[in-house]
């Protein structure tokens, strides 16, 4: 897994909520000293370089199974390295979707060996309450529900609702939600972002999240709820009351929905939540940077390339896990926002989201994930993609920073020049009751208890 001690030197380094320069002192596989100046060899040379914790994505779609021609494990994990990503918590709705034992065992076969980050995966929700529970006690980090999908009826949606997040807060995991009410979603087709956001308006995502809000505030025992790809400043004001009830909430917003607007929108550019108009990105802009969103994540959802050619017969979808840090990260520089905050966003908070002790900051002691960025002007290119999905609504954009380097557990797995280097050192990643863990892909049952992450 390359060197047992290895020294990264002269970079910009993000490191105790300053921005530093410093060598970084790596050994089997740990951070384990950062200064201003480390002698010893071997030792890369990142002079200049942005150097940060590596991104963890927490709501990707790595598809596999029978939607392996979109993607699988082994693509989209390779382009999250590529990203500067070494960690992801994987979506349930896959075919067939992931809400019964056998279809995750289905899931970590197809990833066993393959994969190039840590992996865990969200379980989806049936009705099976006896599924649920056997996928949670697997060790299970999550539990996705998809409010548009659990029925018409908002009563049927409440009970639903409250029988996942009972489920959730008896394993300490995290309850999260896509937030759209199918009863204000329209019918028709559209031929164009425009038509699409009203037949999706922005009232379905705030009356999905009041919603979720009226399930659960009743209960005794809540779970942390986590609100996904939150499209307006407005959503995140709704989501805020959530916290003032007691209930622990996250909220999470895209780079397509954070830097996109429907007057900028190409064909390609259909997805779910639609994205929204120039005024709702300014302020969802504002929230992020007045500090009232938690992470950023991809929402990375590749289909081929072919479909997404026409904006009437495309599916909802986008790809985006190996340029959320570049393109988030671009922004904040640009805005004047340093790279500690894009470093709380992609990292230190996931990382705390998911129950992740050993990542998400570069510090004395934690697993040395790291990446390495330059400075400059660069355009990015959809044939450079390593998805499999070779189409970015972001192509030929001109960015300010560009991924140089990947090193995961102080292997170089990732350089500008060559490619993805080494064989795949992804993990599994499953709930232990306190934290997620390394676990066996073998998929032997942890242990379980009620204690939630810090």
């Amino acid at each position: 897994m390359g060197e047992e001690k290895l020294v990264i030197k002269g970079g910009h380094v993000v490191y105790d909520g300053r921005v530093v320069r410093a060598d970084i002192e790596i050994s089997s596989g740990v951070v384990s000293r950062v200064a201003r100046s480390i002698g010893g060899e071997p030792s890369v040379d990142a002079s200049g370089m942005i150097i940060m914790p590596c991104s963890i994505d927490v709501h990707v779609h790595f598809r596999g199974l029978k939607q392996s021609s979109k993607e699988t494990v082994e693509t989209g994990s390779r382009a999250a390295c590529a990203g500067g990503v070494t960690a992801v918590l994987d979506m349930p709705n896959t075919d067939p979707p992931l809400d019964t034992v056998e279809v995750l065992l289905a899931k970590v076969s197809e990833a066993r060996g393959r994969c190039y980050t840590d992996y865990t995966l969200a379980a989806g929700y049936s009705g099976d309450l006896g599924e649920l529970e056997k996928l949670l006690s697997i060790g299970l980090p999550a539990v996705k529900l998809y409010v548009h999908e659990l029925g018409e009826d908002r009563r049927e949606v409440a009970d639903i609702i409250r029988e996942a997040a009972l489920a959730c807060a008896r394993h300490g995991a995290l309850l999260m939600i896509h937030p759209e009410a199918r009863w204000l979603l329209r019918e028709g087709e559209a031929e164009s972002p425009e038509e699409y956001c009203k037949l999706r308006p922005l009232e379905a995502e705030l009356e999905a999240i009041r919603a979720v809000a009226e399930a659960i505030t009743p209960l005794a025992e809540t779970p942390r709820v986590h609100l996904c790809h939150l499209t307006s400043a407005k959503s995140v004001s709704e989501a805020l009351k959530l916290r003032e009830q007691g209930i622990p909430v996250s909220t999470e917003v895209t780079p397509h929905h954070l830097l996109l607007s429907l007057e900028q929108a190409g064909a390609e550019c259909k997805v779910n939540p639609p994205l929204r108009s120039i005024a709702e990105v300014k302020g969802l802009q504002e929230a992020l940077a007045g500090g009232l969103v938690d992470v950023i994540a991809s929402d990375h959802a590749p289909h081929e390339a072919e479909k997404k050619k026409a904006f009437k017969d495309s599916p909802p979808g986008l790809p985006g896990v190996e340029l959320t840090l570049v393109l988030v990260l671009d922004w904040a520089l640009k805005q004047g926002i340093s790279p500690v905050e894009v470093a709380k966003w992609a990292s230190k908070k996931p990382a705390r989201l998911l129950g992740i002790r050993d990542k998400g900051e570069i510090a004395e002691g934690m697993e040395a994930d790291i990446v390495a960025l330059s400075r400059g002007e660069y355009r990015i290119e959809e044939k450079s993609l390593y998805t499999k999905a070779k189409y970015t609504p972001f192509a030929e954009r001109t960015v300010s920073v560009r991924v140089e380097m990947v090193f995961k557990r102080g292997a170089m797995v990732f350089e500008r020049d060559v490619g993805v280097l080494e064989k795949p050192l992804g993990r599994l990643l499953l709930w232990d009751g306190e934290k997620l863990r390394p676990a066996s892909w073998s998929l032997e049952k942890p242990s379980t208890s009620s204690q939630q992450p810090p």
